[in-house]
């Protein structure tokens, strides 16, 4: 075969190529359109809790850069599905949930592919015990390939050893309120990595309790009642929309003295304002006029 003949044959392998990865992406597309228009609400709700992230309250205009609220209603649910779970997540969670929906379109070369994309879904993040954040150095494309993506953040780095280093020191220590839980916190994360900025600023009015690199903001919740809670709603909305964050985290502390299923509420709550929410367990500790935390300043 000459050099032409194999320019040409290359050529035709390549548009083929092209042409069958078109075809696929095309009809996973459709499977997730149909799925989505099967499920119920509340149901595309719970796919994006298991999945781990959810639409954010906000778009970002193209040309300005600016973020403008939306309204979080099932079109953005659905688009969100579409556009950024993976069809084999989807798939698995319409089978462990025993739900009918249309039958997923087979490929050949994906039969290699689907034990990895299973095994680099997403980890859900729940109210109780939950999961480390995993950290992953590839991810699945639609047509199966893996692909290289950038390293951890350090909001996800921090995110990543509160889930699961200081989950294991906090649980059995009695805490006494939100003060004393982020001297414990802010302590652990500046021995834990030293080369951070990891500052406190909840002296500053409104601008959260610990932000990292001044771009990504931890917001505490001691547990105690539903209104210190309750406030978590505006405060991130703030914190995204007037004080630019990159990204928000919520880090709650369930120490046994509001019912679990309100917990978990506002769990929700706050995941569907955008923010990446995890929940510790410890012990409440009485308190005394004498009990004082400070944070030691930086």
């Amino acid at each position: 075969m000459g050099i032409l003949d194999s320019l040409k044959e290359g050529a035709k392998k390549l548009a083929n190529t092209v042409k069958e990865n078109y075809q696929r992406s095309q009809a996973i597309k459709n499977w997730k359109t149909a799925v989505v228009r099967t499920l119920t609400f509340p149901q595309i709700k719970q796919l994006c809790n298991e999945y781990g992230s959810s639409p954010k309250p906000y778009e970002i205009d193209p040309l300005t850069g600016k973020k403008e609220k939306r309204t979080l209603d099932r079109d953005a649910y659905e688009d969100f599905v579409i556009n950024e779970i993976p069809s084999k997540f989807i798939l698995k969670f319409v089978q462990e949930h025993h739900i009918d929906v249309p039958p997923y379109p087979e490929f050949e070369k994906e039969e290699k592919a689907t034990q990895q994309i299973q095994q680099e879904t997403p980890v859900k993040t729940v109210a109780k015990e939950e999961a480390p954040i995993k950290q992953t150095t590839t991810k699945a494309t639609e047509g199966g390939a893996p692909q290289i993506v950038s390293k951890p953040s350090d909001f996800e780095l921090v995110l990543n050893y509160i889930d699961t280093e200081f989950r294991d020191l906090i649980r059995p220590q009695e805490v006494a309120n939100e003060d004393h839980f982020q001297s414990i916190l802010i302590t652990a994360l500046r021995t834990k990595f030293p080369n951070m900025n990891i500052k406190d600023v909840k002296a500053q009015h409104n601008r959260g309790d610990i932000t990292i690199d001044d771009k990504y903001v931890l917001e505490l919740k001691y547990a105690n009642n539903e209104n210190t809670l309750n406030k978590g709603l505006k405060e991130i909305k703030d914190y995204y929309n007037y004080l630019h964050y990159k990204d928000v985290g919520v880090i709650i502390l369930n120490v046994g003295m509001l019912p679990e299923n309100k917990i978990n509420d506002y769990v929700e709550y706050y995941r569907r304002d955008g923010a990446k929410v995890l929940v510790l367990n410890a012990k409440a500790k009485p308190t005394s006029k004498k009990d004082t935390y400070y944070v030691i300043k930086k």
